[in-house]
């Protein structure tokens, strides 16, 4: 299974690379007087002024071509891992849902469920009472439950982040950000649920949320786990309060 989108694996992100290919081919290519015409009508060669217009003028419009396309080779070079698309792992499947009503909150307790060694949790809102005893099933099934979460949208006096603190589940919020707006699990270190859906009860019953699990996926669950490292080392820890 791979990722599809509008970038094929040479880096030209759809028309805007095709058109900034064309303009480099052209502006490289051996220049014919018809050639010369067709290439004028994309990019005008610079006006000048005084008696030696006529060919210096036209070679000083070539060299701006040259340029201009070798500047654009080099921007398309550069910029070509960026926008690649890479395969997924043979092997690899999802599970898609979608609430209310289309299952997306029983795909993460799958997951839940399902995990042997480690869950690593990204958390915006998180008052979800049913996902919260999930988690606390799987720690005390001996799973590495993480969780971090966003500090002020977690700052009541009893959330469902609380409760994991209280029960020994390591927990830390983060206030670095203007929302840490996350939502997202990575399962074993090779699953990984991502999506709109936040840890509540309204993204169950009320909302229209998307949930997406994707398993069997190790290096893109390596990339959302350095992500969440990296949040989880900034963020503090929340105390049990009993």
């Amino acid at each position: 299974m791979s990722r599809k989108g509008g970038r094929s694996r040479d880096g030209a992100a759809g028309p805007m690379g095709a058109i900034l290919r064309s303009h480099a081919c052209a502006a490289l290519a051996p220049k014919t007087p018809a050639a010369r015409t067709f290439s004028h009508s994309f990019m005008p060669a610079p006006r000048y002024i005084g008696r030696n217009h006529g060919r210096s003028g036209e070679r000083g419009g070539d060299q701006m071509r040259t340029r201009f396309a070798l500047i654009v080779c080099a921007v398309l070079w550069l910029c070509a891992p960026a926008w690649s698309a890479e395969p997924l792992s043979a092997g690899a499947a999802f599970n898609l849902g979608f609430s209310p009503k289309g299952g997306a909150e029983a795909i993460i307790l799958e997951g839940i469920r399902k995990a042997e060694k480690s869950i690593k949790v990204a958390a915006y809102s998180f008052t979800s009472k049913t996902i919260a005893t999930a988690l606390f099933a799987a720690h005390k099934r001996g799973v590495v439950v993480q969780v971090v979460a966003d500090a002020k949208s977690n700052s009541g006096k009893y959330t469902a982040i609380t409760f994991l603190a209280n029960q020994g589940v390591p927990v830390r919020i983060n206030s670095n950000y203007a929302i840490f707006h996350h939502k997202f699990i990575v399962f074993d270190g090779r699953n990984v649920q991502t999506g709109s859906f936040n840890f509540s009860a309204a993204a169950a019953t009320k909302n229209a949320e998307n949930v997406l699990l994707l398993w069997n996926v190790p290096e893109l669950a390596a990339q959302y786990e350095r992500e969440w490292q990296r949040l989880w080392d900034e963020s503090t820890d929340l105390k049990p309060r009993y």
